[in-house]
């Protein structure tokens, strides 16, 4: 796991795509200005592109004194790092009748719920590889921004997307694998039972 160290990726992706790095954040320059944004929007799209197993938290909600809603009797309060919500659970039962308003989670449930969600890991939990397809996918973004050239725009885009498939099998290879399913019917055509 490395430190998302924002200084220091938003300078590599400029020097790499062939721009002038920055001393301090918020300078005012050009080069700041478009390596923030390009930086805040490439790091939500990169978190939006799959359960990452390591962003992924429970959390108990809140409730809230009241429901945006009037269809919904209760709101719990959406956890404060919540980027996507995965499951709304109910002890171990999985909720499937809500409805999310803002940061307000709605459903007929006064007891606590729990969200299963994708959080902004903060500071100190990144995987190597999803540093580097963000910093490639930043780069993507300066090339369409400070240096106007959208062909290598779209080329350093793709390379992302590589870099995230990579990364992404890694992340699901850390999943328990699933039994198979195996017929009777395949079970006796490959001599391991018997047909009743």
């Amino acid at each position: 796991m490395l430190t998302l160290n924002k200084l220091k990726i938003i300078n590599d992706a400029l020097i790499s795509t062939g721009n002038n790095g920055v001393q301090v954040e918020y300078d005012g320059s050009d080069e700041w200005v478009a390596a923030d944004v390009a930086f805040e929007g490439a790091l939500a799209w990169t978190l939006e592109r799959h359960p990452w197993k390591f962003a992924k938290a429970t959390s108990v909600m809140a409730r809230l004194p009241s429901s945006p809603d009037p269809r919904w009797d209760y709101a719990h309060a959406r956890p404060a790092d919540c980027l996507h919500i995965e499951a709304i659970l109910s002890g171990t039962a999985l909720v499937t009748d809500y409805a999310i308003f803002g940061d307000a989670i709605c459903a007929n449930f006064a007891e606590p719920l729990t969200a299963v969600y994708i959080r902004n890991p903060g500071d100190d939990k990144w995987p190597a590889g999803f540093v580097e397809a963000l910093s490639v996918s930043i780069e993507s973004r300066l090339y369409r921004a400070l240096n106007e050239d959208p062909d290598e725009a779209r080329r350093r885009a793709r390379d992302a997307e590589e870099i995230l498939a990579a990364v992404r099998t890694r992340s699901d290879q850390e999943e328990p694998r699933r039994a198979m399913f195996v017929s009777n019917l395949l079970r006796h055509r490959r001599g391991h039972g018997r047909r009743a």
